[in-house]
């Protein structure tokens, strides 16, 4: 088996997460009524995680991004 070099690792990791941050966010958008908790249950992944996830969307695709936020910020009221 080949050794991956850490540079290659490194984009591994950062395609993984980026996909993984727009999966949930296209989730969110198609059910508006999920909050984190139902999230996280949803990917099996932890709250914490869900929230790093949706705060790397700013740096992925802001629109995105602020959707999810103006979604998340209505839970509140």
């Amino acid at each position: 088996m080949e050794r991956i070099d850490k540079m290659t690792y490194t984009l591994l990791r950062q395609f993984e997460v980026e996909d993984r941050s727009r999966a949930i966010a296209a989730f969110l958008l198609d059910h508006p009524t999920y909050g984190v908790r139902q999230l996280s249950r949803e990917f099996s992944i932890s709250k914490s995680q869900v929230h790093r996830d949706l705060h790397n969307l700013r740096f992925i695709d802001d629109e995105l991004y602020i959707s999810c936020m103006h979604i998340l910020k209505s839970h509140v009221k």
